[in-house]
This record gives C-alpha cells, structure tokens and sequence, in this order.
C-alpha cells in the first residue's frame, strides 16, 4: 500500500498516462515516483484556481488593479 503522509482518504485510481509527459513532470516537479509527481501536479491545478478566485474576489473589490486584463478575459465563475 501506498505511503501517504496527509489525512485526507486515499482511494486507488488507475489512469491511461503519456509516459513521456509523465517522466517529464516527475522531473520537473523533483518528484522521486510518478504517484508523488501526480499528486504535486493535482496540488498545482488546486492551488492555482484557489489563486485565481481570490485574486477575482480582490478585482470586484475593486482593491487590485487587474492592469494585464486576467479577470475580465475569463469573466467571472
């Protein structure tokens, strides 16, 4: 069984991968085994559309100025 040092459910996925694409993130995100390289690359994704709608919250408080047009290109969701 897998090792898994977050409290969250673990649950078993099985999944059709590039192999290329796969080795390639595992290096990039310095993981030592494709399970930690897909895990980080899924914290990313997360931490990224968290960003995101905090930064659109900040944009319709109008206390940042969206200078390079972020929001209002993807509207708001």
């Amino acid at each position: 069984m897998a090792r898994i040092s977050r409290s969250a459910p673990v649950q078993r996925k099985n999944f059709y991968l590039r192999v290329e694409t796969l080795k390639k993130a595992q290096k990039a995100l310095g993981a030592r085994t494709e399970t930690e390289a897909v895990e980080r690359a899924l914290e990313l994704v997360v931490f990224q559309g968290e960003a995101l709608r905090a930064f659109r919250e900040l944009c319709e408080k109008g206390e940042v100025e969206d200078v390079f047009g972020h929001y209002r290109q993807r509207g708001a969701r």
